[in-house]
């Protein structure tokens, strides 16, 4: 299924590529425009030139790891761009995710492995509370 006109642009930024590929895959089935990014710095011009409405953000990704892409939205003034943060690093560290989520932008933080469905409930619900329009979107 190809996205319809007008819709909804994610940014995945993750090294793993088959991750990406399958999410990218149960997005784009919804209705969603994807992007993929496997670096910082592949997300920084993304991020600037994509527009993305919402992101999914690795924590562990070569060139700073997540954090980096965190600060760049701060820089950039894209705090209110929504950033769901997914990880299979520090898991078990509930000071580490409440730092996590605490960041301006965060609004959600999953553990790998999670089920795509899972996460694709959890960007719809995202996009609906209108937390999705600082991206340029409708």
């Amino acid at each position: 299924m190809e996205p319809s006109a007008g819709a909804r642009k994610i940014l995945i930024i993750d090294d793993d590529a088959s991750l990406c590929e399958v999410l990218g895959f149960a997005l784009k089935n919804e209705g969603f425009e994807v992007q993929g990014s496997e670096t910082v710095e592949q997300a920084r011009l993304k991020i600037v030139s994509y527009h993305p409405e919402l992101i999914i953000l690795d924590l562990v990704i070569p060139g700073g790891g997540g954090i980096e892409v965190l600060r760049f939205l701060e820089e950039q003034d894209l705090g209110a761009v929504p950033v769901i943060v997914i990880t299979g690093h520090y898991a078990d560290d509930p000071e580490y995710e409440a730092m996590i989520r605490g960041r301006p932008g965060v609004v959600d933080f999953l553990r790998k492995p999670f089920n795509p469905v899972h996460l694709t409930a959890r960007i719809h619900a995202h996009l609906r509370q209108g937390s999705g329009a600082a991206g340029g979107g409708p």
